[in-house]
């Protein structure tokens, strides 16, 4: 395949596009990861609080590698936020269920996000070697 500067030009062009995709995709990928293992450690210690007794203590996490002691109420509730500064009061069982629910819908959001990152490599990778090629039987010419 011979292929000319115009070619040549807009094969680079849709390359650097692809780059540009491929680069938005990895950020995507990486903010999803982020929102996936934020809403597991949520989980992780609202199971710990539903097997804890009135009165234990308990260590809680609070983020940025912080936990902080706590002693275990008679309270079964936490606080959902569901907008903006917005929270509603709800039991630990409903609590938890709506963190596997917003957990499902990252995950989908994750799996689609991967497979779009995956087809942009495969596309930027034949596109780079049909330049490759083109270039080459352009130096043989």
């Amino acid at each position: 395949m011979n292929m000319n500067e115009e070619e040549y030009r807009q094969a680079m062009g849709a390359l650097d596009a692809w780059g540009k995709r491929i680069d938005y995709y990895t950020e995507q990928v990486s903010l999803l990861n982020a929102s996936l293992e934020e809403v597991t450690r949520a989980k992780w210690t609202l199971e710990g609080f539903i097997g804890a007794k009135e009165g234990e203590d308990a260590m809680i996490p609070i983020g940025g590698s912080v936990t902080i002691p706590v002693v275990i109420s008679s309270k079964r509730t936490a606080l959902v936020g569901v907008g903006d500064k917005i929270h509603i009061e709800k039991s630990f069982e409903d609590a938890l269920a709506d963190l596997n629910s917003h957990g499902e819908s990252i995950s989908k959001a994750l799996n689609s996000m991967m497979e779009a990152l995956r087809d942009a490599e495969a596309r930027a990778t034949e596109l780079s070697m049909s330049i490759q090629n083109g270039m080459g039987s352009e130096a043989q010419s």
